[in-house]
């Protein structure tokens, strides 16, 4: 109750419940009620102002009244909702308000909220009035959601059957899902109900309806052929065949309002669609369109009930099994759903930035999996690289999902070397088709029925304003939109009695603008001076902007403030986020320019300063959107001490979450303040320069890289952290396929630390030797060394350690000598001078390898199993993993299949969890050549094909060649030569295109025993010989090449075979040939049982 003068009020609800039936309050009682209020509404609409929040408790009817058809309703929280926040509101409070209202207030329809959103909560309820009860009901938001969009309304007549047709009508029409459809106005409403009052039962509703101003929106025109091309792509995902879609045009084509009516389709068809939007500006938040997407989703599971919200939670933690930490980086919003999270394993930076992709696509994808799901990244034009690569990611993986992405571009500024224009290259390039859909202009017959519509045909000359416009706008829609509000603002076009008329006689004479935007911005002229300095101050926060710091820059001022954004939503030039409730966006990049250069610079930095003040003042959370923003504003400002204080943990956070642009951005910036203030040199100088380098690594970036730490390198003294700088010269050699510069860089590194590496073959030799007496001597005399450990000696240790293994990582498969003699000196340092740790671990395990190339097999199992047991006292998670992949192939070497294949399958199951791409590959070899070696073929091909998909996806060169003759050899064994023919040749070409001469010999050799299976011996001799030559020049695994041997072997006596006419000097010289390789054979393949 609220007393209001002499009278006690009652919202509508408590009056109703007051009578005994509804029956009785149901005629000319709620008649009078809605007459009324229709009145109220006309009145403040024609002001200007919506409501917003119109539901039964806004409705106040006296005590007295309550039982009299003589009823004043008063409508009371005007201009409440705007503000207020609903998350504080109790929950019964706000299933009470979703209830009334409407499909654009509440996100599930991508529509303006305008006096047609308040029309649909009064007709909300006059139906519950009406019938007792409402038409959609559901004990949580998202069932009630869900009804508004996808189901209609149960028909009055239904529930009360004494309720007169007319009525029912008029209340149906109230309540149409697209406001287009409703009442356009609360003065056609009123007319009708008057109508009806008077005694008219029988009438075509909304006859004296029409809008007191244009809505400037029509339905779908000209785009029919499109959106059927949208709704096929979404029928393949429903069958588990997902894709993507790019939608192109320029601005104003049509790419929106295409997107709202497919958007329609898929919620209305119980779909879920979500999504998120790319803006230009300079402080980028990274893959914005994602985290958009996450926080869409996290609000509509928040609407859930809470069994539904359990379910949700489960497949997402399904998804992303122990790694749902990489969804938090994504948006810390996720918590509310995975709840507490393992910490991550940590990798290296490059695979790091491989595993944030591939668990985020992959969840993607399997959130598709019981309900179809479309995504929306809008304006791609404007995409960060993180988004862009994320989205290259899901293409890897959507195929065989329920997931249709729809990305818009204006493909007027994206040229060939655009993300965009890559990706969609690319993927046609390999059989991965992205749907595309251009958006043309509209012709004569389009333009004709759009603006027909637009008028609703009630506009004299329709035909000849029509083809003026196309003139004019070049057939662009919205260019027609803006055309014709100006013609009205300036009211050459203009209401008469009910009609619409041209006055073409200053049409003539009036001068059009010549493009959109200038017809846009002229309407800034129209603002008053505390209305365009308001929208400055939006512009400088950024292209998109939040009301509540405005309110904070104004305060006190909040009514005022929600005017001028109202004012300027009128006049278009902004608009509100449809994915972000109380975020405002500029509609389009150029006013938002216009406005942002109306304050002088001097001022501009000062507002700058004084945002960035604001924001450090009130948000306690300092998230990685809000570090950014403060160092933007703070750079700009001018502030240098700020902005580094700022550009240093931007740096560090973008690196964490692999925004690798972002971070590099950020770092540029941090370096630049830090060498400003004379410090360059110093110690968290050197730790940008360092992550810097290791981000043009990540990405990549290699000659950067280079360039970046000789640049620096002679600020350097410390002679680790310059050794740490040459091993990450040597990483970017190794990566370019540099092996001489990655070779020399790593020595002069080690160099650094006191370490003589020779790169000679002799040196290598004598190298080996040394670290073999060392490590007889560890063996035999332990506690003279472990008592000469020291620990300021630890880190200089470590960097030995990788400076090797960075060095053994490329010796591995193209010189085994100098492999062995990294691998032996790893071991000796770290049992010399640091003892139990993960590095000594790793020196064991490198050991353990080095035996089994020898072959030592009894040894190389006993230091594995010590490298398992060391790795799993210290929890060393990826070095378990490890070193059961290294037992997997000491036991396939010794031809010990069945363990071997055991030992592949768990470090396989263990990389799986931990997300690294690159082991599980490795991991997935060993599996697939067990089974191959055991003739389960069936099995073989299952892993050989997820060890092919895997190269592609995370862009594996070696990976992706090597797969090549696992497929030769597949098809060999299984008599399928021609397929294996092509296999072969096809990792011939890869390995020479990517130099890769470990590939290129293990290609040749599978080529050699194809052709021997076709009894082409003299082809396969050719092969088999570059085989040999290969193997040679690099000493590569004998484990691996010995099999070159028996088959050289075989190809000269099937040769001699096939000789039989030739000269005898000729087959006695080939017969030499042939002995003398069978014993080569016999010794190469002696110690490898599995040859």
């Amino acid at each position: 109750k609220q007393p209001i003068g002499r009278k006690t009020w009652l919202p509508i609800p408590k009056c109703s419940l007051r009578r005994q039936q509804v029956a009785v309050y149901a005629s000319a009682l709620i008649l009078k009620i809605m007459t009324n209020v229709s009145n109220a509404l006309d009145y403040v609409h024609k002001k200007g102002v919506i409501h917003r929040d119109l539901k039964p408790a806004n409705i106040m009817i006296s005590e007295e009244e309550g039982t009299d058809s003589r009823v004043t309703p008063k409508i009371v929280d005007f201009g409440l909702a705007e503000l207020r926040e609903l998350q504080k509101i109790e929950d019964k409070q706000v299933i009470g308000t979703f209830c009334y209202m409407p499909p654009e207030q509440c996100g599930m329809l991508n529509r303006p909220v305008d006096e047609r959103s308040d029309l649909y909560s009064m007709g909300m309820i006059f139906y519950e009035l009406i019938a007792g009860e409402l038409p959609f009901k559901g004990k949580d938001i998202g069932s009630i959601l869900h009804q508004q969009i996808a189901k209609s309304p149960e028909p009055i007549s239904l529930l009360r059957q004494d309720v007169p047709s007319q009525v029912e009508k008029i209340a149906m029409k109230l309540i149409c899902k697209e406001p287009s459809e409703r009442y356009q106005s609360a003065k056609g409403l009123l007319a009708d109900l008057e109508k009806f009052q008077k005694g008219e039962h029988s009438f075509d509703l909304g006859k004296e309806d029409m809008s007191a101003r244009l809505s400037f929106r029509t339905g779908l025109i000209g785009r029919d052929e499109e959106l059927d091309n949208l709704k096929s792509c979404y029928a393949a995902a429903q069958s588990k065949a997902g894709g993507i879609c790019f939608i192109s045009g320029e601005a104003g084509k049509g790419k929106t309002r295409l997107v709202e009516e497919f958007r329609n389709y898929v919620v209305s068809s119980d779909g879920t669609f979500l999504s998120g939007k790319c803006f230009a500006q300079e402080n980028k938040i990274p893959y914005q369109p994602f985290r958009e997407i996450l926080d869409e989703f996290v609000e509509a599971f928040h609407k859930q009930s809470v069994d539904r919200r359990r379910v949700i939670a489960g497949k997402v933690c399904e998804a992303v099994g122990e790694l749902g930490a990489i969804l938090i980086k994504l948006n810390p919003m996720m918590t509310d759903i995975l709840g507490e999270v393992h910490p991550l394993v940590s990798l290296e930076p490059d695979r790091e930035n491989r595993r944030f992709l591939m668990v985020c696509s992959r969840m993607f994808c399997r959130l598709a999996q019981e309900n179809p799901l479309v995504f929306l990244l809008d304006d791609l034009q404007w995409a960060d690289e993180g988004s862009m690569a994320l989205l290259e990611q899901v293409l890897q993986d959507i195929d065989k999902s329920s997931l249709f992405i729809v990305g818009t571009y204006r493909d007027n500024e994206v040229g060939p070397e655009h993300s965009v224009s890559r990706i969609t290259r690319e993927a046609k390039e390999r059989g991965r088709g992205i749907a595309e859909i251009h958006l043309d202009s509209f012709d004569a017959t389009r333009m004709f029925s759009f603006i027909g519509e637009m008028f609703s045909d009630n506009v004299n000359n329709l035909k000849d304003l029509a083809s003026y416009i196309l003139q004019k706008s070049h057939g662009n829609p919205f260019f027609t939109i803006e055309i014709i509000r100006q013609l009205v603002d300036e009211n050459i076009i203009y209401r008469k009695d009910k009609r619409w008329l041209v006055d073409w006689q200053n049409l003539q004479g009036f001068e059009i603008s010549p493009t959109i935007l200038d017809i846009v911005l002229r309407r800034i002229e129209l603002l008053t001076d505390e209305e365009t300095l308001l929208l400055s101050y939006g512009a400088v926060i950024g292209r998109k902007f939040e009301l509540k710091l405005l309110f904070r820059l104004y305060r006190d001022r909040d009514e005022e403030v929600v005017a001028i954004v109202d004012r300027a939503i009128e006049l278009q030039l902004i608009e509100e986020s449809f994915a972000e409730k109380g975020r405002i966006l500029f509609v389009h990049d150029r006013i938002r320019d216009a406005f942002y250069q109306k304050i002088p610079p001097a001022d501009r930095r000062d507002l700058h300063h004084e945002i960035a003040c604001v924001i450090e003042r009130t948000e306690t959370l300092q998230t990685q959107e809000v570090v950014f923003e403060l160092s933007h504003h703070f750079m700009e400002s001018g502030d240098d001490a700020k902005a580094l204080e700022y550009a240093v943990p931007s740096a560090k956070l973008a690196k964490e979450s692999y925004a690798n642009e972002e971070a590099i951005k950020y770092s540029l910036v941090a370096k630049v303040l830090f060498e400003k203030k004379g410090q360059k040199g110093s110690s968290k100088w050197k730790k940008i320069v360092g992550g810097l380098a290791e981000v043009y690594l990540t990405i990549g970036r290699n000659d950067d890289a280079i360039a970046l730490i000789e640049a620096e390198m002679p600020a350097i003294n410390n002679k680790i952290e310059k050794a740490l700088m040459y091993r990450q010269i040597s990483t970017a050699f190794f990566k370019k396929g540099d092996r001489l510069h990655c070779e020399i860089a790593g020595q002069r590194g080690l160099n650094l630390l006191g370490e003589r590496l020779v790169l000679s073959k002799a040196g290598a030799m004598a190298g080996l030797a040394k670290e073999l007496i060392i490590h007889v001597f560890h063996s035999l005399f332990p506690s003279l060394y472990q008592n000469r450990r020291k620990v300021d000696r630890v880190e200089k240790t470590v960097q030995i350690i990788w400076l090797h293994l960075t060095l053994g990582w490329m010796y591995i498969l193209s010189d085994t000598l100098k492999f062995m003699r990294s691998a032996l000196r790893i071991l000796n340092v770290a049992e010399a001078r640091i003892g139990r740790s993960k590095e000594l671990g790793l020196g064991i395990g490198g050991y353990a390898s080095v035996c089994m190339a020898i072959p030592l097999f009894k040894r190389a199992v006993r230091y594995h199993e010590a490298a398992l047991q060391m790795r799993q006292e210290l929890g060393d998670e990826w070095g378990i993993a490890q070193s059961l992949q290294w037992m997997g192939y000491c036991n396939k070497f010794s031809a010990r299949g069945t363990p071997s294949l055991e030992y592949f399958l768990d470090c396989l199951n263990r990389f799986e969890k931990i997300g690294d791409a690159w082991e599980m590959g490795m991991s997935l070899i060993g599996v697939s050549e067990n089974y191959t070696h055991k003739s389960n073929y069936t099995m073989s091909i299952k892993y050989t094909r997820q060890h092919g998909e895997l190269s592609e996806k995370i862009g594996d060169h070696f990976g992706m060649a090597y797969n090549k003759t696992m497929l030769s050899q597949y098809y060999n064994e299984t008599g399928n030569y021609r397929e294996a023919e092509t296999c072969g040749k096809h990792a011939v070409e890869l390995s020479k295109k990517f130099d890769l001469p470990y590939i290129s010999c293990v290609a040749n050799i599978r080529l050699g025993a194809v052709y021997l299976n076709l009894d082409e011996p003299e082809t396969a001799l050719r092969y088999l010989r570059d085989a040999e030559i290969l193997d040679k020049e690099h000493s590569f695994l004998q484990a691996v090449t010995s099999e070159l041997y028996p088959l050289l072997a075989d190809a000269y006596i099937r040769k001699l075979d096939s000789d039989g006419q030739k000269q005898r000097q000729v087959r006695r010289r080939e017969l030499v040939q042939a002995r003398r390789t069978v014993k080569r054979a016999n010794k190469k393949t002696k110690r490898w049982p599995v040859h």
